[in-house]
């Protein structure tokens, strides 16, 4: 077996070096604005935060539709001892796998099958931080019908 060729990023240095970065907090994609997203799960993975190093479960998103189709969300969840933040993170992680998850380790082998949910969310501004609400479910057997985000408890069944 060959040893894979590599990529000569030599005829690039030029431009390179004359080059200017961005000032930070610029990029070539404007924000998405708040309001209620068709989306479709294309990542859902588990890692470590960048600032602190702490686990979480990242889930990136496409936009499905409207003037905004293709531009990425992201719901990251990071993991914590607070029995308050937990319950968030138990809620949305349910949501995600579309199951109820009842230990976090047994969710972490799971992350892979929210690939290619859809979901309605809305995005939601506050100060300087962009959130993701889960609202909606598509039931992928009857397309475009809306499923509650809420199992149905005991009290909710009628017989």
């Amino acid at each position: 077996m060959s040893e894979p060729s590599k990529f000569d990023f030599a005829e690039y240095d030029e431009s390179f070096k004359s080059a200017e970065p961005p000032p930070p907090g610029t990029g070539d994609y404007p924000p998405i604005e708040d309001g209620r997203y068709l989306v479709r799960v294309e990542r859902c993975e588990a890692k470590f935060t960048k600032k602190t190093g702490k686990p979480m479960i990242s889930t990136g998103m496409k936009i499905a539709d409207g003037e905004r189709a293709g531009a990425w969300l992201w719901h990251n969840m990071v993991m914590s001892a607070d029995p308050v933040r937990m319950g968030y993170i138990k809620r949305d992680l349910s949501f995600i796998l579309g199951a109820h998850v009842e230990a976090l380790s047994e969710a972490a082998d799971q992350l892979l099958d929210a690939i290619g949910r859809e979901f309605r969310v809305d995005v939601v501004t506050k100060g300087e931080y962009q959130n993701v609400y889960f609202v909606t479910e598509l039931d992928a057997e009857t397309p475009g019908e809306v499923m509650p985000t809420v199992p149905p408890t005991d009290d909710d069944i009628p017989f």
